[in-house]
């Protein structure tokens, strides 16, 4: 049975006005399929604030990325 967990920022590709979208972690499971789970941030990011890199995911240049970081690693490793 594979498993798979990713950090998805703006998954459905949707353009808003306030050019912030949503983050949502997205699990794989065989069998059942695949979920995406929204994440509750203090600040959604914009794409320039996003990274996608592990640990790391919301650059240093978002007023929000110590918070969001440590939000997104918590509910990781749940």
């Amino acid at each position: 049975m594979a498993v798979s967990i990713k950090m998805k920022f703006n998954y459905r590709r949707k353009i808003n006005k306030n050019v912030r979208y949503p983050v949502h972690i997205y699990v794989y499971l065989d069998g059942p399929g695949e979920k995406y789970y929204p994440v509750k941030l203090p600040q959604n990011p914009t794409k320039d604030e996003w990274s996608g890199e592990d640990h790391s995911w919301v650059k240093p240049i978002s007023p929000y990325a110590f918070q969001s970081n440590n939000t997104i690693k918590a509910l990781l490793t749940m």
